[in-house]
């Protein structure tokens, strides 16, 4: 389950490709109709949602999450120089 921080903002946790991510819910909503703003709404009723680790679980590269999620944050895309744009391009979490 999600857990409210001090600003009244709820952190998610997301495991991507084996890889824990937090983030805040405000930030996947920076992106509006995309599906880590869905992500948001939805909380523990997407099919993504692991009841038993209280996350949700993504099996695509963390790498490339890493890069999508600092997108959410800075609306800038970068990404490492390790990883093809082939497999940004084709990620489906926004």
């Amino acid at each position: 389950m999600d857990t409210p921080d001090r600003l009244g903002d709820r952190r998610l946790r997301l495991n991507v490709g084996g890889v824990r991510f937090e983030t805040l819910k405000s930030t996947l909503e920076l992106k509006p109709g995309t599906r880590l703003a869905l992500l948001a709404h939805l909380q523990e009723s997407d099919e993504t949602w692991d009841g038993d680790t209280n996350e949700y679980f993504f099996d695509r590269h963390p790498g490339a999450f890493t890069a999508i999620l600092q997108y959410y944050r800075t609306d800038e895309l970068h990404t490492d120089h390790n990883i093809c744009g082939n497999i940004i391009k084709g990620v489906s979490f926004t």
